[in-house]
Parts: C-alpha cells; structure tokens; sequence
C-alpha cells in the first residue's frame, strides 16, 4: 500500500481498524461456537444468541477466559471436580455468563471482552494537516467544518457595505491564476454578478467590474451601493493542475489512535455458613454452592450497571443540563397527556445540540428514573417492552424507536426523575462516550474452623472515556403536579 508524505492512507486506516475489529470478532465467533455446544452454557448462550447475538459473542469470549484463568489455578485433570471450599469452576463459569448476560452496561455503552490486561482499544482520527481555508491544523476534521479545504473552490471578502461605498477591491487573492468561467461576485450569500471568461465580471447589480486571473485581482463597482453591513464576496477556484501548486492542496493527517486498557480488580466478597449449605442439600432447595454463583453474578452485573451510570451522569453534568417542566397547566396545555407530547420535541432538540457541536451524532439510548420513565409512557410512540426482571437496570421500553432503560433512585445514581440521553454510534469502536473493556472474573475463598467460607471474587476490567460530549442530562421537574 503506498503512502503519501508518510501519512496512511484512508484505506489504510479503516482497513487496520477493520482488521482489528474482524480479528476480534472472529475470536468471538469461536469462543461462542465452543460453548454453545458444551452442556453447561450451550442452552444458555442460544437463547441470548436469539435475543442479543453481540452480547453472546462478548459473554462467549469472557467465558472463554475464564476458563483459562481456572486452568492456570487448577490442575488440568482436577478441573471438573469440587474446588472445595471455593466456588467449584462449573460455578463459577455460571456466574461469569450470569453476569454478562444480566448486565445492561453493554447494550447502553460499549463494552469490548479484552485478551489480556495490556489490551488495546484502537480507532482512527483524522485532523487537518494545515491551517488552511477555514480549516486549523491539528483540528479534528469532522468536528470543524472547513468546505472549501478539499478541492479548488475558495472565497475572499471583498469589503462590508457602507450604504455609500461602490467600489470594492481585493488584489491579493492567492492561490493564482484563478480558473476563467468560475468567478462568482455574492452579496449577503446571493449571486449578483460572473465572470464572462475574458476578464470581465458581468451582472445587473454591477455599473462595471474586472477579473486578473494571473495575478489574483478583483475588483468592482456596483450601480447602487450595497446596504450598510452587506457582506461583499468573491467565490472563484484556483488553479490546482499547476505543478508548483500542490502546496495549496488540502491534506488530512490519519492517525490510528491505540488507548492501552490497564484491567483491574473489581472485587466482591462473600460468606456462606456450613448449616446453610447443609440445609440446602439436604431439603432439596437446591446446591449451595449454585445459589452463590447466582448471587455473585446477580451483584456483579449490578455494580457493572450502576457504576456505568455514575459514571454517564458525571460525564452529562459536565455540559449543560436542561429540564422540561410536566405541569401542563401552566404551559397552557389541555392535559397532562397532550403536554408530553412534547417531551420528544425536547429530547430532540438535545439531540440536535450534540450534531451542531460535534458535527455528528445524536440521542439514540436512555437512561432514566423510574418516574420519568412512567412519563415518558404518556407519549403517543411510547412502546413497552417485555421479559426483563424489573429489578436493578432493566429496559422499560422505547421512545420514538430509542430503548429506555430504568435505573433506580439513588443520590450516587440518578434521581426518580432524571434522564441521560446517549449517543453510541451503531458502528462498535466508532463515536462513542464510555468504553469498558473485560477481561475475565477471578474467585479465592478459605473455610475457617466456626464452619464459615468466606471468600472474594472480581471482575477484571477497565474503563475508557472517549467523548464526554455524547451525554446529556435532562430533569423532568413537577412531575407531582400534572394533574393525574
């Protein structure tokens, strides 16, 4: 592949970040065919295949590691047997996939299953390589608009009207010669005059007007002076076929960005007594041992979700919050239900203000209290959404298309009656706020003489904030004063 100036191509750096993403992937796909086949998960993972297919992939490679974690801790031909007074594998493998599986986090921000803890998150960046026709060097090209840095199109401001003035010159437009045939004369952004191709600049609003293509002048005199405050404008293009003019040429820097995740322990400790586990045995309720790794994998993705959202909400009060007041009456509207109709318009205005400031983008996931969320259903293209335990985080709906997840009230999380509007570009790895990178679970445990275990298990992970521009915070207040 060749390389202009020694800078990557477009090619180049899309097709290394697809390498890696496919790489990733396919490792996935593996892992997931290998445990979708064994007994233990294989039921498991085709039903969150069928609802979730990138999730099964994650949770498939986060098994995957696990199993190689226990393998190092454990003799190969002891693996399926008791790992007394730990958690036995099986269980724990179980609580791992629980976990995955229970958690939201990955379906509201992106959550990649890492290979080691040096891993890597890599993604391309492209900025402007000049300061040149309205763009700045070192400027994030789709975030700064410059139209005319590409191609040979360009403007010059001619002067401001005075109400007075008619005549208006600028001699020094660069680069030359200017293209005959491309030379447009504007006023407040409307064409009053062209080029006829022999120098002359022609059109009803001017008395006379004159082009140099060679040395970059231009000048006219309009019949009647333009306004006080007219903007006065020259569009033309440059020649860019000339040998010595590449210099003018746009140029974009592409940068593959490669952000190294450091995972790190997130433990959870817990305790069970002898007499529990006797109990359990011998009443039939069930194994012990199963019920903790149904409680490990329970908290896990709990603290994974809720962390996540402590996270957005510091993340969203860092640009400004907006509110939308519910009480219709003194908004003039007939009922509580016709004034929240409005509430998408409001949430869509959000969403426009993430596409004007970072030149893409917009609301496509929800988070909010449980209040909000039973505001939001006043809305006419509220649909509900069925099969998730209404406990922890879990996915109310949609609005307008967009899933809503609820979050209970909380001072460290959000109030009852807050909302954080996300962006996550569909594309993984691509525009996103929050990253989690996932490595695997680790468990240590030890039974003490008063017949207690006690034990610690962990999920090794790291977090990535990459733009905290993609949330935003919206309050809903007065919601006890809608008149229900």
């Amino acid at each position: 592949m060749l390389r202009k100036h020694g800078r990557p191509t477009l090619n180049e750096a899309q097709n290394e970040v697809q390498r890696f993403i496919e790489q990733r992937n396919k490792l996935s796909e593996q892992h997931l065919n290998k445990w979708g086949r064994t007994d233990l998960l294989g039921k498991d993972f085709q039903k969150l295949y069928a609802k979730n297919p990138a999730k099964a992939l994650k949770a498939a490679t986060i098994v995957e590691n696990q199993e190689k974690a226990l393998k190092s801790i454990v003799k190969e031909n002891l693996y399926s047997t008791t790992f007394s007074p730990s958690l036995k594998p099986v269980h724990l493998l179980r609580a791992v996939f629980l976990g995955v599986a229970n958690s939201k986090r990955s379906d509201i921000f992106t959550e990649i299953p890492l290979q080691t803890t040096d891993d890597i998150l890599i993604y391309v960046q492209s900025t402007y390589a000049s300061t040149l026709r309205g763009a700045t060097v070192g400027n994030r090209t789709y975030e700064n608009v410059a139209p005319y840095y590409a191609g040979e199109r360009y403007i010059v401001s001619l002067g401001t009207g005075s109400g007075t003035e008619k005549t208006f010159i600028n001699n020094s437009i660069n680069p030359v010669p200017l293209v005959p045939f491309t030379i447009k004369i504007l006023v407040n952004g409307g064409i009053v005059a062209n080029d006829d191709g022999a120098g002359k600049l022609v059109g009803t609003a001017l008395s006379s007007g004159t082009v140099d293509y060679a040395n970059g002048s231009i000048s006219v005199t309009f019949g009647t002076a333009p306004a006080a405050s007219a903007s006065i404008v020259a569009e033309f293009q440059w020649d860019s076929e000339r040998s010595d003019n590449y210099t003018h040429y746009g140029v974009v820097d592409l940068e593959l960005v490669r952000t190294r995740f450091n995972a790190r322990p997130m433990p959870l400790g817990y305790r069970i007594s002898d007499m529990t586990r006797l109990m359990l045995s011998t009443t039939g309720i069930g194994d012990a041992d199963e019920y903790l790794a149904m409680a490990i994998a329970q908290e896990h993705a709990r603290a994974k979700d809720y962390k996540a959202i402590i996270d957005a909400k510091h993340i969203a009060l860092s640009n400004s919050v907006e509110t939308f007041d519910a009480d219709f009456s003194i908004k003039g509207e007939l009922s509580y239900k016709t004034h929240a109709q409005k509430l998408l318009f409001k949430i869509g205005q959000i969403s426009a203000s993430i596409y004007d400031t970072v030149k893409r983008g917009g609301v496509t996931h929800i988070v909010a209290g449980a209040q909000a969320t039973e505001y939001m259903k006043l809305h006419d293209s509220w649909k509900s959404v069925s099969g998730d335990a209404l406990t922890g985080v879990y996915q109310a709906g949609e609005l307008d298309g967009k899933p809503v997840f609820t979050c209970p009230a909380d001072n460290s999380l959000i109030a009852t009656n807050e909302v954080l509007l996300i962006y996550r570009n569909p594309v993984e790895l691509l525009d996103t706020s929050l990253v989690y990178g996932v490595l695997t679970e680790l468990d240590a445990s030890l039974r003490y003489p008063n017949f207690i275990t006690e034990g610690n298990t962990c999920s090794v992970e790291d977090r990535k904030i990459i733009d905290t521009r993609f949330i935003r915070m919206l309050q809903i207040i007065n919601l006890t004063n809608i008149g229900m």
